[in-house]
């Protein structure tokens, strides 16, 4: 372990936490909008007007995954410094990188869980392909999991990604 990946076992323990939480807190906004909010809004809102929102989901959903995987790596190989300044240890990186990647999917799950809430529940109930909107939720886990620090893991990124 080379003087620029030094973390403890708290700053551990705390990314850890924060990936669980951000996955949670995903978990609850897809919960709500299936179990409270879903139907709850105005009639007004009809399945036509859905279509454009739904293929604006999935075009976010590539273009959100393809960015925040791109952006974590550019920021765990030190590439997302100023010029002149001294990089990041490699803790720091690593957390960063995490904690934007999940924003970004638990984004998407929001998104998703917004289309299940705004559209009138009888057209869920004939069109249940609306619920595949909250299919980010299980990609948030994944990649939380993923991402969830351990010594090994840890270890083993900064040796992939040692300047």
């Amino acid at each position: 372990m080379s003087n620029n990946s030094q973390y403890t076992e708290k700053q551990i323990k705390t990314l850890g936490i924060i990936c669980i939480a951000i996955a949670c807190g995903g978990t609850i906004i897809a919960l709500v909008a299936v179990f409270i909010g879903q139907g709850n809004m105005d009639m007004a809102t009809q399945p036509e007007d859905m279509q454009s929102l739904r293929v604006v989901h999935l075009i976010l959903g590539g273009v959100a995954i393809f960015s925040a995987r791109l952006v974590g790596e550019k920021m765990l190989a030190g590439k997302m410094t100023p010029p002149g300044e001294a990089p990041q240890p490699f803790f720091q990186r690593y957390q960063s990188s995490a904690i934007i990647q999940l924003a970004a999917i638990e984004g998407l799950t929001l998104f998703g869980a917004v289309i299940v809430m705004t559209t009138p529940a009888s057209v869920v109930a004939n069109d249940p392909t609306y619920y595949l909107h909250l299919t980010p939720l299980v990609l948030l886990w994944l990649r939380a999991l993923q991402l969830y620090p351990t010594q090994d893991k840890l270890e083993m990124a900064a040796r992939m990604y040692q300047q």
